[in-house]
């Protein structure tokens, strides 16, 4: 009980982190523009009476509408697909899946359809339907980026985590060099961390910290990682590079203290300390009382 405070503030900084970085997913098809986000949820990590299959803490990017569109599509298939983009643009899903569906009558295999089938029948809580579809895209194009995490969020909902496990690195697979997969990387970290797979958590965040290293949330997971394992100074490590990318989050300064403090390095702990409280008074109420005198 001594550091629930910290299981229970960490989602918050990672939400709040990726969040300010005002990061949005796109789906893409080949050579064509993007079509659709990928949604961000994040993993409620140690806070109580939370499932980690609960689907809570959602982040979406704004939807991007593409203007570029597949020479093989005809014109009754592109204003189809630009109808149920609108109506997915003003969460207006039941007119969404019907343009979609007409698509697909129209061409079964048609990818961007289905994904986004699947992301609206999941925003409305269908989520039969969603990993159907989601299923569906998988195996129309396997090689489409975001198919495989769409369908993983799927799973996820649906509390099969193992195979949410299974879409996630497969995505990671098959795009290695992809930047805007940070985001799956880490998530799929947490997953790892939810499950006590130290080896696996760190190969993930790692990973997203590879793709992106300028955003600080894939640094805070990674020194996470690291502070999992009592790894104290390359948590450090992390969590100064994290501030140097984010200097006003006081979260930042809060875990560095932490492991300053594990480290034996108590003067430097107090110093990060205070700055995390000078950033935001309310942080004092986290932090041991021993720990400042």
């Amino acid at each position: 009980m001594k550091y629930m405070h910290v299981k229970i503030l960490l989602p918050i900084l990672v939400i709040s982190l990726i969040a300010s970085a005002g990061c949005s997913r796109e789906l893409t098809s080949g050579e064509s523009g993007a079509d659709q986000p990928f949604e961000l949820p994040r993993i409620p990590v140690g806070v109580p009476d939370q499932n980690v299959s609960a689907g809570q803490g959602d982040i979406t990017g704004d939807l991007q509408i593409s203007e570029n569109l597949p020479e093989e599509e005809t014109p009754e298939l592109s204003e189809l697909m630009d109808r149920g983009r609108m109506a997915l643009l003003n969460n207006d899903y039941d007119l969404a899946i019907e343009s979609f569906t007409n698509v697909i009558e129209i061409d079964p295999n048609h990818v961007r359809a289905l994904y986004n089938l699947s992301l609206a029948y999941r925003r409305l809580e269908n989520i039969d339907k969603a990993i159907e579809y989601g299923e569906r895209a998988v195996e129309a194009d396997p090689d489409t980026l975001y198919v495989h995490q769409n369908l993983a969020n799927a799973y996820m909902d649906a509390g099969d985590i193992d195979s949410a496990i299974g879409e996630f690195e497969e995505e990671l697979l098959r795009h290695p060099d992809e930047p805007q997969l940070a985001a799956t990387a880490e998530k799929l970290a947490w997953v790892y961390i939810e499950r006590g797979l130290h080896q696996e958590a760190f190969d993930a965040a790692m990973k997203a910290v590879s793709l992106d290293s300028v955003t600080a949330s894939y640094r805070a997971t990674l020194a996470e990682v690291h502070m999992m394992n009592n790894a104290w100074d390359a948590a450090i490590g992390a969590w100064n590079a994290a501030i140097e990318i984010d200097p006003s989050e006081p979260l930042l300064y809060l875990r560095l203290g932490d492991a300053l403090w594990e480290a034996g390095r108590r003067e430097e702990s107090r110093e990060a300390y205070a700055h995390a409280i000078e950033l935001d008074s309310s942080i004092a109420s986290n932090i041991d009382p021993s720990r400042l005198e």
